[in-house]
């Protein structure tokens, strides 16, 4: 048996030689079901199995190919082994209690960015989730100062909503 065997890659049910002549009755889907989930194509499955089996050492022949500059081991390269999107950023973020807090956050993290702790990229997403915070704690003070007033007013608070409920 080879590794490109048939018989080890069985057909879905829903292909042509299992429906007889091969043809869709007109107006009938030919897979009601849709897709399973987790269904994996054909070739997917070949290239997992041929990765298990030699997977290893394909990368590494590719790897020192690109390294004496070929091109086409690059960019084979290159699609198979994308640059990850995002990474880990380890990094002493200073606590956000206050809106003033989350400032100071911001500031420490382009200084981090400006001294090479982390790209400019990492230190935009950072500083815009110091930012959102900052702006959900002020929220939070205005809903609290909002409440406080309809007290003292005299107002009774609606229902469902404490200052204490955060």
């Amino acid at each position: 048996m080879t590794f490109l065997d048939p018989s080890r890659h069985p057909r879905p049910e829903n292909t042509g030689p299992k429906q007889g002549n091969g043809r869709f009755v007109k107006g009938q889907s030919g897979n009601p079901k849709g897709k399973p989930k987790g269904a994996r194509s054909l070739s997917t499955r070949l290239l997992d199995e041929l990765a298990a089996s030699a997977g290893e050492k394909i990368v590494k022949r590719l790897i020192t190919r690109a390294a004496h500059n070929d091109a086409a081991a690059a960019t084979i390269l290159a699609r198979i082994w994308p640059p990850p999107r995002s990474r880990a950023v380890t990094f002493k973020l200073p606590s956000i209690g206050t809106v003033e807090d989350a400032a100071r956050a911001a500031a420490a993290i382009l200084k981090a960015a400006a001294e090479g702790e982390m790209t400019p990229e990492e230190a935009s997403t950072l500083v815009a989730v110091a930012e959102r915070y900052g702006k959900l704690l002020e929220a939070s003070n205005l809903e609290k100062r909002i409440l406080a007033l309809e007290q003292a007013a005299g107002h009774e608070k609606p229902e469902g909503l404490d200052a204490g409920d955060h």
